[in-house]
């Protein structure tokens, strides 16, 4: 079975929110209250898709690059960027971060944009990503979180778009394998992630010089991550 390190076509049809979304403004007011423009304007979105986060927040004023493996993703972004915006999206792998020449104030990793690849290559990324921030800079992640998707493996059937979906879902290991058939597309995807309890990324991000200053489901403060929410928040600052 192959796997994906990237989301398909199928998938951001189907799943993303739009650069309008209720869902995409949540997120963006999550990210100015711990990315304040004031002392993060240099903002890195890894894995930004179309850059619905990359441009809402170059739209505010921050100077944002926003680096994806998926390039008609990146033309969709493209086609939504104005001459004003300080924002430039590139072509580029996670697992190379640190052949950017630039350093920057914060980094963006969101909607489960990480543990694609075995552990030791993970570990690398957060590592490039240490790197590649300025002192106290903040690194924001939001990720899958295993004790909630321990309790739902299986076969589940719904509809979505008016597109019939079957997923089904395993934990084998440290890994989460998903299968995605769309119906009437005709076409599936599978994908797998290593996949972590609360308590290990922070213990494994800890490891390459970050402090946690939040951590909550559903980018909000109040609620803190819980087996009955599929994806946990986090924000990381790097210690001088």
């Amino acid at each position: 079975m192959k796997m994906n390190y990237q989301y398909s076509k199928s998938w951001y049809g189907t799943f993303m929110p739009t650069h309008l979304d209720e869902i995409t403004q949540n997120e963006i007011k999550f990210i100015k209250k711990y990315l304040p423009l004031s002392s993060y304007q240099k903002i890195l979105d890894v894995c930004c898709g179309t850059g619905r986060h990359s441009i809402n927040l170059a739209q505010l004023g921050y100077d944002v690059t926003g680096i994806d493996i998926n390039n008609s993703a990146l033309q969709k972004g493209k086609e939504l960027v104005n001459e004003e915006m300080k924002i430039n999206f590139l072509l580029f792998d996670m697992r190379e971060i640190s052949s950017i020449k630039s350093n920057f104030d914060g980094v963006l990793n969101l909607w489960q944009s990480f543990g694609f690849f075995d552990s030791k290559t993970n570990e690398s990324i957060l590592e490039q990503i240490s790197d590649i921030l300025v002192s106290s800079g903040r690194f924001i992640l939001d990720i899958f979180n295993y004790d909630f998707f321990v309790n739902h493996q299986g076969k589940y059937e719904f509809v979505r778009k008016n597109i019939n979906i079957t997923e089904t879902k395993t934990i084998l290991d440290n890994r989460l394998y998903i299968n995605l058939e769309y119906h009437e597309l005709h076409k599936n995807d599978n994908y797998d992630f290593q996949i972590f309890k609360p308590d290990e990324i922070i213990t494994l991000i800890e490891k390459y010089n970050f402090k946690l200053l939040i951590k909550c489901s559903n980018f909000d403060t109040k609620i803190s991550p819980n087996e009955s929410n599929p994806r946990m928040q986090f924000v990381f600052e790097k210690e001088s």
